[in-house]
């Protein structure tokens, strides 16, 4: 009902970009503080499962590593856990020009919120999207000299950027196999049993594994090759039947890649909103009331079909 109406998804956009540059901003200043060796927590509860702290000003905070000798807290943001917030600060990087005017400073500000996760999979998603959204993403008119020279300096962009998501310090999976090592090898075991039951077509069988359900690739080993087919064509329909000029490619790509790879597609209700949200913001802005009686005139009526 709210992303029905153009106005309102637009608000929604913006209302979401602002509130994750707000907590971006927020989690900079904690960040600094803590290293400066202040450790100002407004408030600690219990999840449920662990323990959440808000830093101060207004961090919210789930978690925390090893950097550099220091138990470092993780910015989680809006997000359920820091992998969460990467996702939600790489979607708003790439939906920013969707429902507003980004700002350079904006951009440096959601790069500095997503270190501030230290969540690797966050990291990786939110590089390979951006190097899309510079180098590869087609504009409406561009001479093909200029389409190579991109895509050329998008392809090195990417390679480096492999080579950072491996050797990054903290955030690198090298580095994360010495201060996570746990979840490195849990995602790891989980994933290959995923890949195991894709090949095999399997139709699901419980795994007696905990976090099974950990991406959508992980996921196919319970549930089987149906669930992880339907749950793609439910991102991957709307972009192919998006016309090509309101096709919202990046948008869509942060939340596949992170549903695909590193965060359970179940019980996910928020990456589905976004979803709905992207095609909301990027189809043609009609401000026409199809539905109003009081629509009259042929030529209009035919308008109000059109759109």
């Amino acid at each position: 009902m709210v992303l029905s109406s153009s106005e309102r998804a637009l608000q929604f956009g913006r209302l979401f970009v602002g509130v994750t540059l707000a907590l971006c901003a927020s989690a900079v200043i904690s960040a600094a503080l803590w290293a400066a060796g202040n450790t100002l927590i407004v408030f600690e509860f219990f999840t449920g499962q662990w323990f959440a702290h808000i830093l101060f000003p207004a961090t919210p905070s789930i978690g925390s590593v090893w950097v550099n000798g220091t138990l470092t807290p993780r910015f989680s943001g809006l997000g359920r856990e820091p992998g969460w917030m990467g996702m939600y600060i790489a979607f708003a990087a790439v939906a920013w020009r969707w429902v507003g005017r980004p700002r350079w400073w904006g951009y440096l500000l959601l790069s500095a919120g997503l270190l501030c996760t230290l969540s690797t999979a966050g990291f990786g998603i939110f590089i390979v999207v951006i190097a899309y959204e510079i180098f590869f993403r087609a504009r409406s008119v561009e001479s093909l000299g200029r389409r190579s020279a991109r895509a050329l300096a998008g392809a090195a962009t990417v390679a480096g950027a492999v080579w950072i998501a491996l050797y990054a310090p903290v955030v690198g999976l090298l580095a994360k196999s010495d201060v996570n090592v746990l979840s490195l090898e849990e995602r790891s075991s989980v994933l290959n049993r995923g890949i195991v039951a894709l090949t095999d077509f399997s139709l699901g069988e419980s795994t007696g594994v905990a976090n099974d359900g950990i991406g959508l690739i992980a996921a196919s080993a319970p549930n089987g090759w149906p669930y992880f087919l339907l749950v793609s064509l439910a991102f991957l329909v709307p972009l192919i039947a998006a016309g090509n000029h309101h096709r919202p490619v990046a948008m869509v790509m942060v939340l596949y890649l992170t549903i695909l790879l590193a965060q359970p597609p179940q019980d996910s209700t928020a990456v589905y909103a976004l979803l709905i949200a992207a095609f909301a913001w990027s189809r043609p802005r009609f401000d026409i009331p199809i539905r109003d009686e009081r629509i009259v005139g042929e030529s209009s009526r035919e308008t109000a079909r059109w759109a």
